[in-house]
């Protein structure tokens, strides 16, 4: 079990840290029920053990920043405080002009919520447009990777690229770029791929309690499977699953 902070069992003295983290775990269920079905129970509360010891680390122990914190988590990406992609996110917490943890809070709800619903409204327009891309015969060179990423980005989801701004689509694309590389991904295809996932789940995808799924792909177990070029296949794929799955429970709820 993770180390918890000592100020976040002090708040928590008259009740049991183990019943609020079921707390949330249900606050999870209803806030993203499509998510917490592809989540074994271990799963899910061991994420939600972790972004509670996370939100402890900005100093957010009270119950309703814990689960504002959670939720944000989901939305963004369990390491939205420091997703290139959301510097707002990093410069409201890391601000000391605030009176107390709830007032950084509620600061940072204000940014997010905000945000959100700029986005969240186009989200699976988005994800339509990225199948097509990711099907079509649309082919990617090194030399004019991330000015042709940036451009694709801003085709799949212009909301979210006007809500996030150029200077932090270039951030976000470049750092993706990066992860490829530092995932031992290599070639043009890969970096999309890498880039798309860093778009869509955060900059931390491949280690993002949330999407478990990622990490299992990223860990395979025979030496086969390990070559850059197979396992960006598998990644791949596995994100072709998500997506078409996604897009299918979408119909069935309209």
């Amino acid at each position: 079990m993770l180390t918890v902070r000592s100020e976040l069992m002090r708040a928590f003295e008259r009740r049991s840290f183990d019943q609020f983290v079921d707390e949330l775990v249900e606050r999870a269920w209803s806030y993203s029920p499509r998510l917490c079905k592809t989540l074994s129970d271990e799963e899910l509360e061991r994420a939600v053990r972790q972004t509670i010891e996370r939100a402890a680390g900005h100093g957010f122990v009270q119950r309703g920043a814990v689960r504002f914190f959670l939720e944000t988590s989901i939305a963004l990406g369990s390491d939205f405080d420091s997703d290139p992609q959301y510097p707002w996110a990093a410069e409201t917490l890391a601000s000391d002009q605030f009176w107390s943890p709830m007032d950084k809070a509620d600061a940072l709800h204000s940014r997010v919520a905000s945000y959100v619903e700029r986005v969240q409204p186009s989200a699976r327009a988005a994800l339509e447009r990225l199948h097509v891309v990711a099907t079509g015969p649309r082919q990617f060179e090194q030399a004019s990777l991330a000015h042709d990423l940036e451009q694709l980005l801003r085709e799949v989801h212009p909301e979210k690229v006007v809500a996030l701004g150029e200077d932090a689509l270039a951030r976000a694309v470049a750092a993706g770029l990066q992860k490829a590389q530092t995932l031992g991904l290599e070639g043009p295809r890969a970096g999309f791929v890498v880039v798309a996932l860093s778009f869509a789940f955060g900059h931390a995808f491949d280690r993002d309690p949330f999407v478990p799924w990622i990490q299992r792909t990223l860990q395979p177990a025979s030496q086969a499977e390990r070559a850059p070029a197979r396992l960006a296949e598998k990644l791949e794929k596995r994100a072709m699953i998500w997506i078409e799955a996604v897009l299918k429970a979408s119909e069935r709820k309209d």
